[in-house]
């Protein structure tokens, strides 16, 4: 598909400047059908433009509710949580309307992902996870357990996480779907690193990052090198984190993905902070300081508490010199700052 990626491109921009609603809906039919491409190739700035304006122009359709599914997700991706939840529960009511059983389920699964409400939440995924029994769906059945482990994930309850990421694994390898697969060694390779076993955790992360190699998938790549950086971090092996996490953010800033080379930033910066280079960690976490509004409750409060850490660990004067400093960086400054003395670095 990479290769008519221009043609469908294209064919998009060709329907949305047509007024007739056919050729509206055939732009939201093309859309939908590129989503899962765009999702694994990294393609989420761009699908969300497509989705974004293919829904704007056509307001009511029943084509609407794989768009606004894959739009969420896309909205996920990058950090806007809050208005992913919206677009899933927009697209599980036009499921339901249409009494499409399947695309009910798979919305459900998405949709108890992103609430807060535990009964709500378990409601949808029992609906998700009957439906995949009845259809004998392989596939939905490890998107809905991979939902269900987000769940608890989020709410810090790696144990019971990791018994649906584990069923979620069974399933998508039964599917012989990668991406699932790829996904599920990921949140499993999590769990384990947050109930502290480092070698499990270091050996999940390199076979999803090899799933994500093979699938071509360079965000994927860039997320499990980050990981296994953190990995080497916490083992004090910090010349192996700074390989890991250089290759990361090289292949961030190839993407163009903001939010990912923040992310990377901060966690050179917590190198820094191991590696006693403490106003070089206050500037990139000063750099990183714009990734904060992107992060979940528990991850701000975090990354606050590091912060009021270092500067009690330095004093406020310098503390505050380096993080005005990182700052008024610009996100290519604060790579450069990020990848200074990486010269020596394998591969760079």
């Amino acid at each position: 598909m990479e290769r008519d990626l221009e043609n469908f491109r294209a064919a998009l921009t060709w329907s949305l400047g047509q007024s007739a609603v056919a050729h509206a809906e055939a732009a939201l039919r093309l859309a939908g059908a590129l989503w899962w491409f765009w999702l694994i190739r990294g393609y989420w700035n761009e699908a969300r433009t497509w989705f974004e304006r293919t829904l704007e122009n056509c307001a009511v359709s029943p084509a609407r509710a794989l768009p606004l599914i894959a739009l969420g997700v896309m909205e996920y991706f990058v950090g806007k949580q809050d208005n992913s939840a919206r677009l899933f529960a927009e697209g599980f009511a036009l499921y339901q309307e249409q009494g499409d059983k399947r695309g009910s389920a798979f919305a459900a699964s998405l949709l108890g992902s992103a609430g807060n409400d535990a009964a709500r939440s378990c409601a949808l995924f029992d609906q998700a996870r009957a439906t995949a029994q009845e259809l004998n769906d392989e596939w939905l059945a490890a998107r809905t357990d991979i939902g269900q482990g987000m769940f608890y994930a989020f709410q810090r309850e790696p144990g019971r996480a990791t018994a649906f990421f584990e069923s979620a694994l069974i399933h998508a390898r039964r599917a012989g779907d990668r991406w699932f697969i790829r996904n599920a060694l990921d949140y499993l390779g999590t769990a384990a690193f947050e109930l502290g076993d480092d070698e499990r955790a270091a050996t999940l992360f390199a076979e999803s990052l090899e799933v994500s190699r093979e699938l071509g998938n360079q965000n994927g790549v860039a997320l499990q090198l980050t990981k296994l950086g953190r990995v080497a971090l916490r083992r004090r092996d910090y010349r192996q984190a700074r390989i890991h996490l250089s290759h990361a953010l090289a292949l961030r800033r190839e993407m163009g993905n903001p939010r990912g080379i923040l992310d990377c930033v901060r966690t050179f910066g917590d190198v820094a902070v191991a590696e006693q280079h403490y106003a070089r960690a206050a500037r990139l976490y000063g750099a990183a300081s714009a990734l904060r509004e992107m992060l979940s409750e528990q991850d701000r409060r975090a990354f606050d508490e590091q912060v009021s850490a270092l500067r009690a660990q330095v004093g406020e004067t310098t503390f505050d010199h380096a993080w005005a400093e990182g700052r008024a960086l610009s996100v290519e400054q604060a790579v450069e700052s990020a990848l200074e003395n990486a010269a020596d670095l394998p591969g760079l």
